[in-house]
């Protein structure tokens, strides 16, 4: 059997990106199922087959990544999953009310095909569902079986994988610092909301602030639950579908328009990749100012519209009063109340140019964004102090200089000095 350590070498992270990477939940809803119905997807699943391909990459190409390994399966699976998510899309939108679910047996014979989806996914997919589809209770069809391969034997040993897996769900938690914290519990494996602040500081190698953490404990209800959770439970971020997320963000959007006609709103992180299902509302905000200010006054002018936004949105009842939780001079999280639940507000605030700058950081994926750093820098972000958004933006802008930073206006301009085509967000793979 492999090992389920992660190589010693430290995978290179970016320290302000808290976008977990994935289409789906953290926690496949087929690891654990205790209930004769899902109780994390609500309402009617139209393609289960294909939510379940979904879910099955995400597992696969995160738990490959954390270990490093099979790069080339990582990689055509990374394709596929955008086929897939591009599918999902498209029935969001209605575009694709007539199609069919995947029937998986027909592409595992080859009687089928997915252009851009080739055998050895449709394999991986495969040994998932034989493993999981007695817990995934999305399909018509039921199973039964007497061999314990389900959820409940597959939580009775938890392996490393499964404990930072766990420990991600704390929003803004790194792999790094999870595998870091497994490491400290030494197989006594605590539940997520037993975790103190003192093995939170020990965890995060010597950041500045763990302010995002304490924002995920309380988005996972933790206050409440953390003296009677069961350690076999997964507890989990609240979910919203990607049809809920795109009127969440539409409403955002409508308020600040209203306000200030001449903002622009963007979605970041994997909702502004296509993610089928979100736990954070990941939005960028970019307002103008008066062109060719100095750079040392857009620093003074972030930090001042920040807060204008935030005032805007809580007149508006999008934020209530007085629970937005600053995480930096242009940053904040709030946990804010959607339909019958609630939703985690990532909230980031900029003027230009460096909104722009910004909107490729946050966006994402992680590994294309260090790519595409690293290529404007033409040095490795590991010689940079930090990779914190400010810390790689300074550098960017005393690279470039001053002239050349007031002639950005817009994302695809950042590509350009790149010498690179602009490639929308949903096909940064």
């Amino acid at each position: 059997m492999m090992s389920e350590k992660p190589p010693a070498a430290v995978h290179l992270e970016l320290a302000d990106y808290h976008d977990t990477d994935r289409m789906c939940e953290l926690s496949p809803c087929w690891l654990q199922s205790a209930g004769a119905s899902c109780e994390l997807h609500q309402g009617l699943i139209r393609r289960p087959m294909l939510l379940f391909c979904l879910q099955a990459l995400d597992e696969f190409i995160a738990r490959s990544e954390w270990l490093d390994r099979q790069r080339w399966r990582v990689q055509a699976c990374k394709l596929a999953r955008r086929v897939f998510s591009a599918m999902w899309e498209a029935d969001v939108l209605g575009t694709a009310s007539s199609e069919q679910d995947i029937l998986l047996s027909d592409y595992v014979s080859k009687k089928s095909s997915v252009a851009g989806v080739v055998l050895d996914v449709w394999r991986i997919i495969a040994r998932y569902w034989d493993k999981y589809k007695h817990n995934f209770l999305h399909q018509q069809e039921l199973y039964f079986t007497d061999a314990p391969d389900g959820g409940s034997a597959h939580l009775a040993s938890k392996s490393s994988w499964d404990q930072v897996r766990a420990l991600l769900h704390v929003y803004g938690m790194k792999r790094s610092q999870a595998l870091s914290l497994a490491e400290q519990q030494s197989g006594d494996q605590p539940t997520v909301c037993e975790l103190t602040v003192k093995q939170l500081c020990a965890g995060t190698h010597g950041l500045p602030s763990i302010e995002q953490l304490r924002v995920g404990m309380e988005y996972l209800g933790c206050k409440a639950a953390a003296p009677g959770v069961d350690s076999a439970t997964i507890v989990r971020r609240p979910m919203m579908s990607q049809h809920d997320g795109k009127t969440a963000f539409h409403a955002i959007l409508i308020h600040l328009t209203n306000w200030n006609n001449e903002v622009q709103v963007f979605p970041c992180g994997s909702f502004s990749r296509g993610a089928a299902f979100i736990s954070v509302l990941d939005v960028l905000v970019a307002v103008p100012t008066p062109a060719r200010t100095l750079t040392s006054s857009k620093v003074a002018a972030d930090d001042k519209v920040f807060d204008d936004v935030v005032a805007a949105l809580t007149s508006a009842n999008v934020i209530p009063k007085g629970v937005m939780r600053r995480l930096s001079r242009t940053r904040g999280a709030s946990i804010i109340p959607f339909k019958n639940g609630s939703i985690l507000l990532d909230l980031k605030v900029f003027c230009p140019p460096r909104s722009w700058f910004a909107l490729l950081y946050f966006t994402g994926p992680e590994d294309f964004v260090i790519t595409f750093f690293t290529d404007l820098l033409k040095r490795s972000l590991r010689e940079l102090p930090d990779t914190s958004f400010e810390c790689i933006y300074a550098s960017v802008a005393e690279a470039l200089g001053q002239e050349t930073l007031l002639e950005i206006a817009s994302e695809k301009d950042l590509f350009d000095i790149v010498s690179r085509d602009y490639v929308q967000p949903p096909h940064r793979i």
